[in-house]
């Protein structure tokens, strides 16, 4: 009986941490300001990034905080309960 109590537990436990994983997250997207590679001065990006897109392409940059945008990022197979899925596709 004790064995089957655990099992329980464990399998709760990993639903759980599923659940909790395939929430949404929020997102940031900044323009950064990067060195241009003639000049050496700083220039404006013209597309938004995420603080780890930014750092890998453009080490060093620095996020423009006036262009900040949060977005909320849903997981595969997910949608907030507003939209409507697609209609009319094959």
């Amino acid at each position: 009986m004790r064995q089957v109590r655990s099992c329980r537990r464990v399998a709760l436990a990993v639903v759980a941490m599923r659940h909790h994983a395939a929430m949404p997250t929020e997102t940031e997207f900044f323009q950064w300001w990067i060195p241009d590679e003639i000049t050496g001065k700083l220039r404006k990006t013209r597309h938004k990034m995420t603080r780890e897109t930014a750092q890998e392409r453009h080490p060093g940059c620095e996020p423009y905080p006036p262009s900040r945008e949060v977005s909320t990022v849903f997981g595969p197979g997910e949608a907030p309960a507003n939209v409507r899925p697609a209609e009319g596709l094959p």
